[in-house]
């Protein structure tokens, strides 16, 4: 290996399932870090699939073969063993300054981002099963849970190596998900070293979007759009949609509900036309412009049980939006009571901030105003700026 002098670019070796700029907000973080490195340095991205029309210039591509299913994390799995071969034929230690990956899960990595933990989710999640009703649902609840129980073994022989071995050095993405990976795993706080996610307060940012309120009411059979709530992301079960409906129900008619993500419309739909709100609701599916939603809201709402940091709450917060969410791992470090959001627990506690907020339009300004300020605490200039100074300080370490 070349002696590391203060100009050399690093060769790095970054592993991931899905590279893309958008879907989860694991994959918008995992793009932005890479993006950022391959600004400074040599990167080559080993990943199962690749969106080349968002792959950042310079950076190199490996394809890890896989099984093209995602039933019982077959895809991860079939990738994680074409990255074991890879790695250990390849020889890649020898070949890289250091290999990062986006969780460490994969093996074999110098650094690994921590966006989730699945024994913490298992747990956590066991409580909500009351609440998934119907055939399809609890296939899809069995089956996430089987697939967790199996990310969770992995999770255990993983982090039994970071206490053994001391690597890889873990960035857990908010001090609630390092606590929880404490607890969970007996890891100090010496293996851990805590990377917010970041925004891009350029791309999210307070504004008006009145061309997009006229075709929402359009859309949605509204005269006009009234009061808008803006619920954004995929996995309802977990993010508990169904509770912002059911707040719905409480709250005047002028009110309205926003979703923005792909899931079961159909079933959240039926559970609106029950409560009799479902004019009230509309669904804008998945979109790549979901900034110009946040800046059409009036509040942000996001009751799930369970995240690890909330990249959406985020973006909300830099869009000016006061958030109304659950004390998930990572939402106090975005969320001060009172300030620019609250914290809610169930549909009468979220409907009572909804309301409080409704009738009280200046303290929702003030809220609007310190959620901006909050989130460019999370700008990408100094949160990648720390990413680049861990991995330049990792790579003299270890090699």
């Amino acid at each position: 290996m070349p002696t590391m002098g203060p100009e050399r670019r690093l060769r790095i070796a970054y592993v991931c399932e899905y590279f893309r700029d958008w879907g989860s907000g694991h994959d918008v973080s995992s793009h932005a870090r890479v993006a950022h490195l391959a600004s400074r340095h040599e990167v080559t991205l080993y990943a199962a699939r690749v969106d080349a029309a968002c792959l950042p210039a310079g950076v190199s591509v490996r394809r890890l073969p896989c099984l093209p299913s995602r039933l019982l994390a077959a895809q991860f799995l079939s990738a994680r063993l074409s990255w074991s071969l890879c790695r250990r034929l390849g020889r890649l230690a020898g070949r890289y300054d250091l290999i990062y990956s986006s969780s460490p899960l994969w093996g074999g990595e110098d650094l690994a981002d921590v966006h989730f933990c699945s024994a913490a989710w298992l747990r956590r999640m066991a409580g909500e099963e009351a609440e998934a009703a119907g055939l399809l649902p609890r296939l899809k609840r069995l089956h996430a849970r089987l697939a967790h129980g199996i990310a969770a073994v992995l999770e255990r022989a993983a982090f039994g190596r970071v206490r053994v071995r001391g690597r890889p050095l873990l960035l857990p993405v908010s001090r609630g998900i390092a606590e929880t990976l404490a607890a969970e795993f007996a890891l100090s706080p010496a293996a851990m070293e805590v990377l917010p996610n970041s925004v891009d307060l350029a791309r999210f940012r307070p504004g008006q979007e009145p061309a997009l309120r006229a075709r929402l009411c359009a859309e949605a059979g509204w005269d006009e759009p009234g009061f808008l709530l803006l619920f954004v992301g995929g996995g309802w079960f977990r993010k508990r949609l169904a509770l912002a409906v059911r707040a719905l129900a409480l709250l005047p008619p002028q009110v309205r509900l926003v979703v923005v993500g792909a899931g079961d419309a159909a079933a959240m739909r039926d559970l609106a036309d029950g409560l009799g709100v479902g004019g009230r609701l509309h669904f804008a599916g998945p979109r790549s412009d979901v900034e110009r939603f946040y800046r059409l809201a009036d509040l942000f709402v996001f009751p799930s049980a369970f995240e690890t940091f909330g990249i959406v709450t985020l973006e909300a917060l830099a869009s000016g939006l006061p958030c109304l969410v659950s004390r998930y791992p990572g939402a106090e470090e975005l969320v001060e009571e009172g300030v620019d959001g609250c914290f809610v627990e169930d549909a009468g506690t979220l409907a009572e901030r909804v309301r409080r907020l409704l009738d009280d339009p200046a303290l929702r300004g003030r809220m609007a105003a310190c959620a901006r300020d909050r989130a460019a605490r999370f700008g990408e200039a100094e949160v990648l700026a720390r990413l680049s100074a861990l991995v330049e300080s990792r790579a003299r370490t270890i090699r």
